[in-house]
């Protein structure tokens, strides 16, 4: 293919356009930086300089820079002489040092090749900020089969906004607490926007996250997922529900000036009255927080293969109700003479929820929970004081479109003690499940998979005895257990087309948060039918119209 002359000169020009000019480093020009918000008096600033023609004059090519639109004087008009190398190709970097106004800098630097010869560099902006540093939080509580979740969110962001005009000059930011604002595509899209929130290196971004977790993969490797509220919506593939710690929340702030800060209650994390670990193994997650990038502190509620918990006497888990505790005044370290300083340090924070969580966790659960910290040496400023403070008031949450809290407040398990499982095992949980929604109107109950939990309520194939250790559901998360032992049928052949079944079911009833059995019920039911299995429903249908009479105030002893 032959090209025309007028093709040849516009395509030698646009390579000429390409490779000369002025482009900026910092502001990196190439990841299309051009503004930079500091609280500094002074940047430097870095920009390259490229000619790939022959320079045909004799005298210096000289650069100047030009802020807001004059020439910038630092002693010299001119920022620096220089003679370009006549090569092809030649680039030549500059950097300088120069100081700024109160408020916003615009900057453009020109070359002065030769006579005529002007290259300009694009317009870049240094916003320069002055006053105390800004705090910017972002708390996030899935709601997802988790009672406390909302609540953490809440507090720790109502706490921190006692700060500004304080510590901090303003305290802004997000909290997500509602179904629709906690799914994967929204906190990918509120993390996105972290790039936009104006930060500088001495601002303070806080994320706070309250949920499930789960050890995942990304590209083959290792990572921890956040599980989001696309959960509560059936989704269980790992790509469609797992906000993943190094992918989504690290690669998102890694490159941000500002100092920052990730607490996570969600690796290994605990339930409503048990813990918050989702499905499977959480081995690897430590592995994944400790290649945190140096400049981020990040720390986690639990230890590689421990649960975070949460209980109602503390109405939020134990990892966040330390951090609460802490910045109350009780991580603050005195000095060698007994004075404190009634300022929180992030390591003085640190030390104090590390120390705190595992006594909470052991006096109320009997169970290990040991804070995983990655804090790098020298990664330590205050955060938090605790006698200066405004009055302590609710952070704006995004507007909800569905209800926070769900229909049913509390939950019932039924763990159900059959001879076999078989049809008319699941048949009797059936009935159980619909007797028992007449006795307990307002709480939350559904037969499940013999995986023991579904959806915060169960079904499981148990040895005959209620659970034996302290203070345990099993993960369910429920406010009772009621487990049901049906003795083996009996069977009478009455006539050549009748059978009669007569069966035995022994209802108890337990409460996971005292340990204690609070009532106990057993049912004696006849049937017939022209089947065995026929008269077997038959006799369960009598016993269970007995079920559905019992009184509900029995059981809330």
């Amino acid at each position: 293919m032959k090209y025309g002359p007028l093709l040849v000169l516009l395509m030698a020009t646009c390579v000429q356009a390409q490779n000369d000019g002025i482009r900026w480093k910092v502001p990196n020009e190439e990841e299309n930086q051009y503004t930079i918000y500091t609280r500094r008096p002074s940047y430097t600033i870095e920009f390259e300089i490229t000619w790939t023609k022959p320079r045909t004059s004799s005298e210096p090519a000289h650069i100047k820079l030009v802020r807001n639109g004059k020439p910038y004087d630092s002693g010299s008009k001119e920022l620096d002489e220089v003679e370009l190398a006549d090569i092809p190709k030649a680039a030549t970097k500059f950097s300088k040092t120069v100081s700024l106004l109160e408020g916003e800098n615009v900057w453009e630097a020109e070359a002065h090749i030769g006579p005529g010869i002007i290259l300009r560099s694009k317009s870049v902006r240094i916003i320069r900020k002055v006053g105390k540093p800004d705090l910017y939080l972002l708390c996030v509580g899935v709601p997802y089969n988790l009672k406390y979740t909302e609540q953490d969110a809440k507090a720790l962001a109502a706490g921190f906004k006692t700060q500004q005009g304080h510590l901090f000059g303003k305290v802004t930011g997000k909290v997500l607490i509602c179904a629709e604002n906690t799914r994967l595509s929204k906190l990918g899209q509120t993390f996105s926007d972290l790039k936009r929130q104006q930060l500088t290196e001495d601002d303070v971004l806080l994320i706070f996250i309250s949920s499930h977790g789960k050890a995942g993969k990304v590209d083959g490797s290792s990572d921890f997922g956040v599980v989001s509220n696309d959960a509560a919506f059936g989704v269980s593939d790992p790509k469609y529900v797992l906000f993943f710690y190094q992918k989504d929340i690290i690669a998102n702030i890694d490159k941000l000036p500002c100092k920052r800060i990730v607490l996570l209650d969600a690796c290994h994390s605990g339930g409503a009255n048990g813990n918050k670990s989702w499905v499977g193994t959480l081995a690897g997650a430590q592995t994944a927080i400790s290649q945190t990038p140096s400049g981020i502190v990040t720390i986690a509620s639990s230890n590689a293969d421990e649960a975070s918990w949460e209980h109602e006497k503390w109405k939020h888990g134990a990892f966040t109700y330390a951090i609460l505790e802490g910045l109350l005044g009780n991580a603050d370290k005195p000095d060698a003479k007994g004075y404190s300083d009634s300022t929180i340090m992030l390591s003085e924070l640190a030390d104090y929820v590390s120390k705190r969580v595992p006594t909470l966790v052991q006096d109320a659960w009997e169970q290990p929970q040991h804070p995983y910290i990655m804090q790098a040496a020298g990664q330590d400023y205050p955060i938090f004081n605790y006698r200066q403070k405004g009055k302590e008031e609710d952070f704006p949450a995004e507007a909800c479109k569905t209800p926070l809290t769900p229909l049913h407040s509390q939950k019932l398990a039924i763990l159900g003690i059959l001879p076999e499982k078989s049809i008319m095992d699941w048949f009797a949980a059936e009935k159980t499940a619909n007797a028992l929604k007449k006795v307990f109107p307002d709480y939350d109950i559904a037969p499940g998979e013999a995986s023991l939990v579904n959806n915060g309520t169960a079904i499981a194939i148990l040895d005959g005895y209620p659970p034996s250790g302290k203070k345990t559901d099993y993960g369910t998360g429920t406010n009772l257990l009621c487990i049901v032992s049906r003795q083996p049928t009996s069977y009478t052949k009455i006539n050549a087309k009748t059978w009669q079944a007569k069966l035995s079911a022994k209802f108890t009833f337990f409460s996971p948060q005292t340990n204690k059995i609070v009532y106990e019920h057993t049912m004696e039911g006849e049937g017939t039918a022209g089947t065995e299995q026929g008269s077997e429903k038959s006799a369960l249908n009598h016993a269970f119209q007995q079920l559905s009479k019992i009184d509900a105030k029995l059981l809330q002893r």
